[in-house]
């Protein structure tokens, strides 16, 4: 039961049923950790590469709803994040910084603290846009991963 809770929750689940059963129960061999997913960067808004996407990000808005019915309608959860940027070449480090708004439904994990709004840190992106996907923002101050993707735009 507990490997498949923990094969059901994600990446984050079962590294936390690793970690609790090695440390509390001495038996880490119940739960494997996941490995670690391929880190791939995130398309720019017109479909093409980005090669040069940049490893800090700031965030400026963060936005999550629990699934609900609403009108006798069932809604599912969503998530949005709206990023700040740095300037796409190393050259112009003192350009302008975009915006980026990414949103999904049905969010596998969402948790952020107060420590995510410090301004610029270390962002990395797990996993590909279109398919399993997750932010981490300042070393888990934000950790938000989705089963089927973000999507992605560049305002």
């Amino acid at each position: 039961m507990i490997r498949t809770w923990a094969d059901r929750g994600g990446p984050d689940l079962s590294r936390w049923f690793s970690t609790v059963l090695g440390e509390e129960a001495g038996c880490s061999d119940i739960v494997a950790p996941p490995s670690t997913p391929e880190r791939t960067p995130l398309p720019l808004a017109d479909g093409s590469p980005a090669s040069d996407v940049p490893s800090q990000a700031a965030l400026v808005m963060a936005a999550w709803t629990a699934a609900h019915t609403d009108h006798q309608k069932e809604r599912p959860a969503t998530a949005q994040l709206q990023l700040a940027l740095p300037p796409r070449t190393h050259e112009d480090s003192s350009g302008p910084w975009r915006l980026r708004t990414v949103s999904c439904a049905e969010p596998d994990s969402f948790r952020l603290s107060t420590d995510a709004f410090r301004g610029a840190g270390p962002f990395v992106q797990v996993g590909k846009p279109t398919a399993a996907c997750g932010f981490d923002l300042h070393r888990g101050a934000l950790l938000a991963a989705a089963r089927d993707g973000w999507s992605a735009s560049v305002t």
